[in-house]
């Protein structure tokens, strides 16, 4: 299968060299290789956007994939390629297109409908969707703290069964909120990128909209619901984000 993987300036990746860790195949561990499915989303999952960085094509075996990355125990490097050339604007675009999976609010669905389709593109509109994102994250944590407090009211149970299942319901709540928060974080870190796009002149600004871009679709991809739903496609979001509509043929 063909992979692409991002390299700093330090690193020593060269092609015909095979990369190998001594994972033993579970996602998350630091031994694993972790690469991408397509050169435009590892370019835009890099939080740096630094001039340093170097993209590989390598193939590899997927031993897990989390939706956003593939682990592998073994990458060999086939060459180093060009990285596609992302904007600001790309990057917070992608962010939204992610932070729509996850987030129903309505008064930022409207606004990134709105900002995607160029009819508002002011900082102060994104300013307000980000705050009511960061509503919803306040809203989650007051459910997730009323939902554990109710559990730990032994008082209201009256027997060892009762207490348990107050008990359940209560992290059943709890993680529902949790979710809530994610997806709220995600549509906060998108309305973020999309404000500071708008004002990006330089570099370090421009990698301050690549860090929070980047959080906005791991946030998003950490939701429960978006995490088990196999139909999403990054990689089709991420071309759309850069004005293309269909996948480039595979080589």
């Amino acid at each position: 299968m063909k992979l692409w993987k991002l390299s700093d300036g330090q690193t020593q990746w060269r092609s015909g060299v095979t990369q190998v860790s001594t994972g033993r195949g579970r996602m998350g561990e630091p031994d694993l290789i972790y690469a991408f499915p397509d050169p435009m989303l590892a370019v835009f999952m890099n939080p740096t956007a630094g001039t340093t960085m170097r993209l590989w094509q390598c193939e590899g075996e997927p031993v897990f994939s989390d939706g956003l990355q593939i682990a592998c125990t073994n990458l060999p490097i086939v060459r180093e390629v060009s990285p596609p050339e992302v904007t600001p604007e790309m990057r917070a675009r992608f962010a939204i297109l992610v932070a729509q999976l996850a987030f129903r609010d309505r008064e930022w669905v409207t606004w990134s409908h709105a900002w995607l389709s160029d009819r508002e593109r002011s900082a102060s509109a994104s300013e307000r969707a980000a705050r009511a994102a960061r509503a919803a994250i306040a809203a989650a944590a007051r459910y997730a703290a009323c939902a554990l407090s109710s559990a730990a009211d032994v008082s209201a149970a009256t027997d060892a069964g009762s207490l348990a299942l107050r008990a359940d319901a209560a992290c059943i709540a709890a993680a529902d909120a949790a979710d809530d928060a994610r997806a709220a974080s995600a549509a906060a870190f998108a309305a973020d990128a999309a404000c500071a796009a708008s004002r990006a002149t330089n570099a370090e600004e421009e990698a301050y909209v690549a860090r929070v871009a980047a959080y906005a679709v791991r946030a998003a991809m950490s939701t429960s619901w978006i995490a088990k739903d196999a139909t999403v496609d990054l990689v089709a979001l991420a071309r759309r984000a850069c004005g293309l509509r269909r996948r480039a043929p595979k080589q």
